[in-house]
């Protein structure tokens, strides 16, 4: 799909005697007869998101619905965090040995520099891609890297192979053989019975003692 180009602007790169191919344009949202309402341009390493309908007018009412519906937050959620580079604070940034990394740097960055776990330190030119993908995560641990032009800095892991090994989020129940234990559950402690059948050897005792202490009296 293409996107349709304004025809006053077409007109003047005509009487310019300018020719100028825009990019192909993804559909985000559309409408019923398939026009486009929100689609995606790449723009070199960028991306540009443009939304072709206003939603509110002029005196801030709301010319469409879709900002009371459920999708509307989630919609610009991954918005934020797909084009505008926003990583999730709560949520780790790891990869598994050998995978590459995507990294997503603020814009305008256009060099990067990657330290490994060990100390090894790699450069990263972003070209014409929209992100840096670095490869080298053959060694687990943390990477650190950061923007060649104002030092800004952010990390990611390298995980262990075996994912339930690095899982180490609590939980509800654990299996152990036939036992199952729940968080939360209280247990009955076993008792001590060692003491009692010791005090009953020792009366036993005692009394085979004074027993035979009385028949040599006899």
């Amino acid at each position: 799909m293409k996107a349709n180009l304004d025809p006053k602007v077409a007109k003047e790169w005509e009487a310019q005697g300018e020719k100028k191919v825009l990019p192909t344009a993804t559909r985000v949202i559309e409408s019923n007869n398939q026009r486009p309402l929100v689609f995606s341009l790449p723009r070199g390493p960028y991306t540009d998101v443009v939304q072709a309908f206003p939603l509110v007018n002029e005196k801030g009412d709301l010319m469409t619905d879709w900002p009371l519906q459920a999708s509307f937050p989630l919609f610009f959620r991954n918005l934020l965090y797909t084009v505008g580079r926003v990583d999730d604070a709560v949520q780790t940034v790891t990869v598994q040995p050998g995978e590459p990394m995507v990294l997503r740097p603020d814009a305008g960055v256009t060099a990067l520099e990657v330290t490994a776990p060990g100390g090894a330190k790699t450069g990263l030119k972003r070209d014409q891609r929209p992100d840096f993908v670095f490869g080298d995560t053959d060694q687990v641990g943390v990477y650190h890297y950061r923007a060649e032009k104002d030092g800004s800095g952010r990390s990611f892991a390298v995980n262990l192979l075996d994912p339930g090994e690095s899982d180490i989020e609590p939980r509800e129940e654990i299996r152990i053989g036939s036992d199952r234990v729940v968080t939360g559950e209280e247990r009955p402690q076993p008792r001590e019975v060692w003491k009692w059948v010791l005090l009953l050897a020792a009366g036993l005792l005692a009394t085979e003692w004074l027993v035979y202490n009385r028949r040599i009296s006899v």
